[in-house]
């Protein structure tokens, strides 16, 4: 359970949001797809961030992942923040934190187009 999400993890499950700070982005990786949204949740309640998106699953063989914006030490903080919870549930795989991150690659990662080509 997961008693008062964040709402910015309800809004990135359901669309690629906007963002307005792009200082620098963060990116974490699990292995299930709960304990992606758990450290997502953890994430803009230590830090001052913006939920990008979560996408959980689909194309990434049962693996979530999720995507913040933000400060440069706030994303940091919240990123291991995140990758702390992920741990603590024997879920973390990856995290990376990309400080002023080229605007292409932003632009990019929050395009709200979605992932994989519509089917036929």
């Amino acid at each position: 359970s997961l008693p008062q999400p964040h709402p910015q993890v309800l809004a990135a499950i359901h669309k690629v949001r906007e963002v307005s700070a792009t200082d620098a982005l963060g990116i974490l990786e699990t292995t299930q797809i709960a304990a992606t949204v758990v450290a997502a949740d953890c994430a803009p309640k230590c830090a001052e961030v913006e939920i990008v998106e979560i996408r959980l699953a689909m194309g990434l063989h049962g693996h979530g992942l999720f995507t913040m914006t933000g400060e440069i030490s706030a994303v940091e903080a919240a990123l291991e923040a995140a990758a702390h919870s992920a741990k603590e549930r024997g879920a973390w795989h990856d995290q990376s934190l990309i400080p002023n991150p080229d605007e292409g690659l932003v632009r990019h990662i929050v395009d709200p187009q979605p992932p994989f080509s519509p089917l036929p």
